[in-house]
């Protein structure tokens, strides 16, 4: 599973990965986008410390959707301790962290 927030931005990267995954043998990827929202100004998009449009960096005034475990899954609060340990320790690369 490869998780992006620019993937329409860049077709060529995403069609290298999909090659890879055929020349591996990978018989099932995905590609997985986070959405958030922030609950204060309204903004959508991926938020990593804060919102990108208020500066809000209150995580309760935050609505975060992530694909764990084959699941779309939205507020974190309601995510018990061992879902919520499987995305806290996920490396995340690119972006700002």
């Amino acid at each position: 599973m490869i998780e992006t927030s620019k993937a329409s931005k860049n077709i060529d990267a995403l069609e290298a990965y999909v090659k890879a995954m055929k020349e591996n043998g990978i018989g099932y990827g995905s590609f997985n986008v986070p959405v958030d929202r922030c609950l204060q100004c309204g903004y959508n998009g991926v938020i990593y410390n804060e919102c990108p449009k208020c500066h809000n960096h209150e995580e309760r005034k935050m609505e975060r959707i992530r694909r764990i475990t084959g699941y779309l899954v939205g507020s974190m609060d309601k995510w018990n301790s061992s879902k919520r340990n499987e995305e806290k320790n996920r490396v995340k690369h690119g972006g700002q962290q």
